[in-house]
């Protein structure tokens, strides 16, 4: 008798196991399919902008900057190609300061690695799925993420621009990511 209710708690282990990598791989199908009809942004504007952004950071490494018209907000993604993607039919609604906002922000997701990090919570939710703290942690860490990003683009920016930063943060609050269930970015 335990070994049948074993048994059953083991399947019912395996088949949310499964619904949660099914989850996750569908995410990476989605990354793959923004990757591949995304355009390299060819706006001269954001794309001077954006090596303002790179120099301020002294970053040497260029990454990738791209329009997407899959997405609602701006997106970094890759662990071994890096790359930015930009929602298509918002950018033009900006000005040059907020676009440099959002650029700024992007990059240090990249700088801080986050694609590493967020691939090995997603492992870990989905080997223990049926954890709470799991799901309190991970949470919690996509909010660390997003707020050590915030931290350090603050400090770049001057006083007067930190009320800017803010209100442009704003913009994206009740956009919520298209693929919010990805977190592979």
């Amino acid at each position: 008798r335990d070994t049948d209710r074993s048994r059953g708690l083991g399947d019912v282990y395996k088949r949310q196991m499964f619904v949660m990598l099914f989850s996750f791989v569908r995410s990476l199908v989605l990354l793959h399919h923004m990757r591949r009809t995304a355009n390299l942004m060819q706006d001269k504007r954001i794309h001077a902008i954006y090596m303002t952004c790179l120099s301020e950071l002294q970053l040497r490494k260029s990454i990738p900057l791209y329009s997407s018209s899959i997405i609602d907000t701006p997106v970094s993604t890759g662990i071994l190609r890096p790359a930015i993607f930009l929602p298509l039919h918002r950018i033009s609604n900006f000005e040059e300061q907020e676009i440099r906002y959002i650029l700024l922000h992007e990059l240090m997701h990249c700088y801080y690695k986050d694609a590493i990090f967020n691939y090995c919570m997603n492992i870990i939710r989905i080997l223990y799925w049926f954890h709470p703290l799991i799901w309190l942690i991970t949470k919690e860490f996509y909010t660390e993420r997003e707020l050590a990003c915030d931290t350090s683009v603050l400090r770049l920016l001057g006083a007067n621009e930190q009320i800017s930063y803010g209100v442009t943060l704003l913009h994206f609050v009740d956009k919520p990511v298209s693929y919010t269930h990805l977190r592979a970015h």
